[in-house]
């Protein structure tokens, strides 16, 4: 029997178990109070130019994205949550190969929940669910730009203590299919522990061991020879503020493991200072950097660079999304206001560079944009402008406005890309809840 088969079997024998237990319950209680019903439609157009700095590519693109979702929660007993969520997204004007923003109507969510029974500040849940830890940078669901999201099938325990929460999960990510309904891929597994302790004044501190898995030797290393993937992750995490004006964060990350055949070594980095003016628009200034280890040797056995994992990171290496946490340093200035309540308008300078040029530049997925086997091309890629205007109408309606700027650095015109042409990007998204 599969696990998937297996786990759903388990959601029927829970739900069934604790249904018997509360049968003689009270259940005078209106199905109003226990239904909760949730819908989203959101729609954005993007415009491109030059996204991928080739020299023989098309250099411009526009599409119209839309997505929407229908959730329903159904609070059964105050220990019993049910949770199912839907979701139709598609791409218009484009002719994108392959497409990675449409998957037709599907299941997006679906999960049991038992939590505090005998008033004891535990949570089982079992699924396919979003899995949300710090930062984001590690392992992120919902990815909230993406226009089909993320989700996991997943068994996942959570203990809410009144100094610490910790979570223990164990889960695969679902495979988005454009045209029929997706599933996990449990050849690749995320299982994890992850702990946050809230005793530090206006701020908190997490701590984490994750690994990612594939045991079916289809992991490719140096030597060209298949053997299984095993990346784990351990970490942690600060983040707080100082006197309600000064912000801070900062994550460290090391893996071991191994990579195919060969050893994993790689480490990541992040810190970032903030300070809110106390003026009427609320004027915040931030500076970041952001670093993660490339492969400064490709045929010495040691993989160096930095696993991403399943991170969300349209808001954090540029809105471009030209890059990740992954063979790169990135220097981030911020800058922004609040004219009123219900709008935030920001401005970000980036700077980027590879950590070894042995090693390739990868966009936001961990995908390969560019990579200079020479090694000769230098390590400056450029730097990037992002203006973003978010407005919230109403408890409705909320509306962002985009755009950015990319000045190509000497990399890409030393690796054999178009650094002649500078890259725009332009973006309009509107999000209606009901």
């Amino acid at each position: 029997m599969s696990l998937r088969k297996l786990l759903l079997l388990g959601i029927l024998s829970i739900f069934s178990f604790t249904s018997s237990c509360y049968a003689s319950e009270d259940t005078s209680s209106t199905w109003e109070n226990k239904l909760i019903f949730i819908g989203e439609v959101r729609t954005r157009f993007e415009y491109r130019s030059n996204p991928t700095f080739s020299k023989t590519a098309d250099d411009e693109e526009q599409m119209l994205l839309t997505r929407i979702r229908l959730s329903l929660e159904a609070k059964l007993f105050p220990e019993l949550t049910l949770f199912g969520q839907v979701q139709d997204s598609r791409e218009f004007f484009s002719n994108e190969v392959p497409n990675v923003n449409e998957d037709a109507f599907d299941l997006y969510q679906a999960y049991i929940s038992i939590h505090n029974i005998n008033d004891i500040p535990f949570d089982f849940r079992l699924g396919r669910m979003e899995l949300i830890y710090g930062s984001r940078r590690l392992v992120a669901a919902p990815a909230e730009w993406s226009n089909t999201g993320k989700s996991f099938d997943a068994v996942k325990v959570i203990w809410n203590g009144n100094q610490y929460n910790l979570d223990v999960f164990y889960s695969s990510v679902v495979v988005q299919k454009r045209y029929s309904f997706d599933e996990s891929d449990w050849n690749t597994r995320l299982t994890g522990i992850y702990g946050t302790w809230k005793g530090l004044q206006d701020g908190v501190v997490d701590g984490y061991l994750l690994l990612k898995y594939n045991d079916n030797k289809t992991t490719q290393g140096e030597n060209s020879i298949k053997d299984d993937l095993y990346v784990y992750t351990i970490g942690s995490r600060t983040k707080g503020t100082v006197n309600n004006r000064w912000d801070y964060s900062g994550e460290f990350a090391y893996q071991f493991g191994n990579y195919g055949t060969d050893n994993i070594s790689a480490w990541a980095i992040h810190a970032a200072l903030g300070y809110t003016f106390a003026q009427d628009l609320k004027p915040r200034l931030a500076v970041e950097i952001d670093h993660a280890s490339g492969d400064s040797n490709p045929k010495d056995g040691t993989h160096e660079s930095f696993e991403i994992l399943y991170p969300s990171n349209h808001d954090k290496y540029g809105y471009m999304d030209l890059f990740c946490w992954k063979n790169m340093t990135n220097l981030r200035f911020t800058g922004s206001v609040q004219p009123n309540k219900k709008m935030i308008t920001q401005l970000d300078f980036h700077l980027f560079w590879l950590d070894t040029v042995k090693d390739a530049w990868y966009n936001s997925q961990g995908k390969i944009i560019r990579k200079d086997s020479t090694g000769t091309a230098g390590n400056f890629v450029g730097e990037e402008i992002d203006l973003t205007a978010s407005y919230i109408l109403n408890k409705n309606w909320k509306f962002l406005l985009g755009y950015s700027h990319f000045f190509p650095g000497p990399f890409i015109s030393e690796s054999g890309g178009n650094s002649s042409d500078i890259a725009d990007f332009a973006y309009l998204q509107t999000t209606f809840t009901f």
